[in-house]
């Protein structure tokens, strides 16, 4: 009888244990989870758009004034960029068209992303703003999930 409730005990150690381990298991795997969805991919891309419309250079092409389509800036969405992303610029929203809503409203300024080539540590973006007569390439470096603008060159048409 004293044999049973100790094989019964163990058991129910060993079962305590075990639930204890894999919750901890659990646990550590949320968390790893969590750092590594801090910098995802999406993240990533926003920010490297974001750091390239903040080019010192660039500043000076952005409108300032509410002229019809020139209030706050707007990104052609394209195959370089199918999605809205949460960027800002002149204290607005970034606004996101497509070619066909851009061609339809008749705007004239806006910002179209020809390449956006992302690695690992590394990133190079080509942009023209056609209303402005600019093309602009810049290289960045990857820092975590920020990057460093490393060189750029704009070039007036």
């Amino acid at each position: 009888m004293v044999r049973i409730i100790l094989n019964i005990l163990l058991i129910a150690l060993i079962l305590f244990f075990c639930i204890r381990v894999n919750k901890s298991i659990s646990l550590s795997s949320n968390i790893v989870n969590t750092e590594n969805q801090i910098c995802t991919d999406s993240l990533l891309m926003q920010n490297l758009l974001q750091k390239t419309l903040d080019i010192k250079e660039l500043q000076q092409y952005y409108p300032v004034d509410e002229v019809k389509d020139r209030g706050c800036l707007i990104l052609m969405k394209n195959e370089m960029i199918l999605k809205e992303y949460d960027l800002k610029k002149m204290g607005k929203n970034v606004v996101f068209l497509s070619r066909e809503e851009i061609k339809q409203k008749e705007i004239t300024a806006y910002i179209e992303f020809t390449k956006i080539q992302l690695e690992d540590n590394a990133s190079s973006v080509t942009l023209i703003y056609p209303t402005q007569g600019i093309y602009c390439r810049a290289t960045f470096d990857r820092k975590e999930c920020s990057w460093i603008l490393k060189v750029s060159e704009i070039i007036e048409r």
